[in-house]
């Protein structure tokens, strides 16, 4: 059996020992800790894949120090997609009223 010095912890572990902390997290706070990180990345068929342990004595050393301030959240895509999205569709406009030169269907008057 590995003595805690030796032990490592998932992402999954940490969250639960750190309140507050969600899992998409854990490394950002890891990091502003001093936490050591081990990973290990393989192929698959699809691309890389990784898993990242945590040392688990720096993880209990921290964990009043994560527990006394807000956690710190990793960054959120939605609002940078959300631009990229009104942009595209202000372009599409734009282009839509600038190429229309008034030349539609002809009307007939009589």
């Amino acid at each position: 059996m590995e003595d805690e010095e030796d032990s490592w912890l998932t992402e999954r572990q940490v969250s639960s020992l750190w309140p507050g902390v969600g899992t998409q997290s854990v490394y950002l706070n890891a990091q502003a800790h001093g936490v050591r990180v081990r990973s290990k990345s393989w192929m698959t068929t699809t691309g890389y894949a990784s898993k990242m342990w945590y040392h688990a004595g720096d993880v209990r050393r921290v964990a009043a120090q994560v527990a006394a301030r807000p956690p710190l959240k990793a960054p959120s895509s939605v609002p940078c997609c959300l631009v990229l999205i009104v942009l595209i569709v202000g372009l599409v406009v734009f282009l839509a009223v600038v190429s229309d030169d008034g030349g539609g269907a002809p009307v007939f008057v009589r």
